[in-house]
């Protein structure tokens, strides 16, 4: 069962959308920047203001007269820095107040201003305009430092957008990161819960992230976990391995009590604690046997239908009807545990279902596993208490009063795990008049 099923909405993913919408914002900000860069607007922008400049000093030349013309060039002339450059050619001649002051034949004029501005010809922008009296004015400035400006908004507009992409892809590769790990940390857990193998780990792929070292924490929680249940199931077994020699002795003892009423009592309750002790020991060999040379290849349908002729018997005795839907499927078991298993199922179902009840036994597949699925019509269990069923000595209130320790179940756990299984109980919905217990054992169909 995975923790985040979806990853679109997570929190991290969510997060990392933010930051992306957030940072798109910045992008498109920058981008335009960037644009306005590229497309050389400050360029345009200058030979505006190249022309306006021109245009003006033409007005004043024509309109005011040539004696004002030459002090306002005086007057811009003087500031600093400056942000024109002016040269005024009248009868073919350059007036002694232009910023060139000779011609050069084998340079154009744009070369001249640069040369004055010292300057390379690319980092000038130019503009003439003819005057009224046939005389040129030529009006340049220079735009190094805005090919700069143009360049460095090029450069950080271009570094900006791609660091804004890579921590938009960040953000989004840890968000799936995090969803990941927080996943095979839950699954990881649903399998050790499900199973009951406390031996099985988390996985850890690294150590430098807060998750990796919450995995740690947890592997170290199971390791102490494990201890604790192993050492818990040691005492039991060891408790029912110590005390079945003492209580075979004294049931030894009893058979010599001349009072058989008092003798038959008394070899009833030793029995029935020694059939106690050797469920709890049948449970711990189950559970402790790691070989698999008694399993082979064995028809399920087979086997139930042994269990079925063995217990119709007690089912006949309570006018109760076993329903079949089984199918011929193969897998490779330990015979004598699955039938086992079965047996303690049946006895069960026969036990808890009322005279003229219907228990429906059905077998098939999951392609990946064999399902054996049996219903009652009993009183059924509740929800909450499904999840104790297997556990040793757990009773319902309903089954006080019947015979047994609490077992059964128990070893019907131990055995479908010995094979890599599940057990799964939930309610008989097919019954109206009781709610029913249906119990389904799944089995790998091929051998692991």
């Amino acid at each position: 069962m995975k923790a985040i099923g979806n990853f679109a909405r997570s929190s991290s993913f969510q997060v990392g959308v933010l930051f992306t919408l957030l940072l798109t914002v910045g992008v498109l900000f920058v981008a335009y920047f960037l644009y306005l860069a590229t497309e050389e607007v400050f360029l345009k922008e200058s030979q505006i203001a190249l022309k306006a400049e021109v245009e003006g000093l033409a007005y004043v030349y024509e309109h005011v007269g040539e004696l004002d013309f030459i002090a306002l060039l005086e007057h811009k002339k003087k500031k600093k820095p400056r942000p024109f450059y002016y040269a005024h050619i009248k009868n073919g001649k350059l007036s002694p107040y232009s910023d060139i002051t000779v011609w050069q034949a084998d340079k154009s004029v744009r070369q001249l201003f640069a040369s004055r501005i010292g300057l390379e010809e690319s980092d000038v922008m130019w503009q003439s305009a003819s005057l009224f009296d046939n005389s040129s004015l030529m009006v340049a400035r220079d735009v190094h430092e805005i090919e700069i400006a143009q360049w460095v908004a090029r450069t950080f507009g271009t570094l900006t957008i791609a660091s804004m992409l890579s921590i938009s892809g960040l953000s989004l590769l840890v968000g799936f990161f995090v969803v990941k790990t927080i996943n095979k940390i839950a699954d990881t857990t649903n399998q050790i819960i499900q199973s009951g193998n406390f031996q099985q780990r988390i996985p850890i792929d690294s150590s430098w992230d807060d998750l990796s070292k919450l995995s740690i924490a947890l592997n170290g929680a199971l390791e102490a976990l494990a201890q604790k249940v192993h050492t818990i199931k040691s005492v039991s077994d060891n408790i029912a391995h110590d005390l079945r020699t003492p209580l075979t002795r004294l049931r030894g003892h009893i058979e010599c009590i001349q009072d058989e009423n008092q003798k038959a009592t008394l070899l009833s309750e030793v029995d029935s604690i020694l059939s106690m002790f050797k469920g709890l020991l049948r449970i711990a060999e189950i559970e402790a046997s790691k070989h698999k040379a008694s399993f082979s290849e064995h028809n399920i349908e087979t086997i139930i239908n042994d269990v079925i002729e063995l217990y119709s018997p007690l089912a006949e005795d309570k006018h109760q009807t076993i329903h079949c839907d089984l199918q011929p499927i193969h897998s490779h078991c330990d015979r004598d545990l699955v039938f086992q298993a079965l047996a303690n199922l049946i006895d069960n179902a026969i036990k808890f279902t009322p005279e003229h009840g219907d228990i429906v036994i059905r077998l098939n597949n999951d392609k990946t596993n064999v399902c054996i699925s049996l219903c009652d019509s009993g009183p059924g269990v509740s929800e909450p208490q499904m999840a104790y069923l297997t556990q040793r000595f757990f009773r319902t209130e309903a089954s006080r009063h019947t015979a047994g320790f609490g077992l059964g179940l128990a070893v019907v756990e131990a055995v479908t795990k010995r094979h890599g299984g599940s057990v799964v109980f939930s309610q008989n919905t097919a019954v109206r008049e009781s709610k029913g217990l249906c119990c389904e054992l799944r089995i790998p169909l091929k051998h692991t």
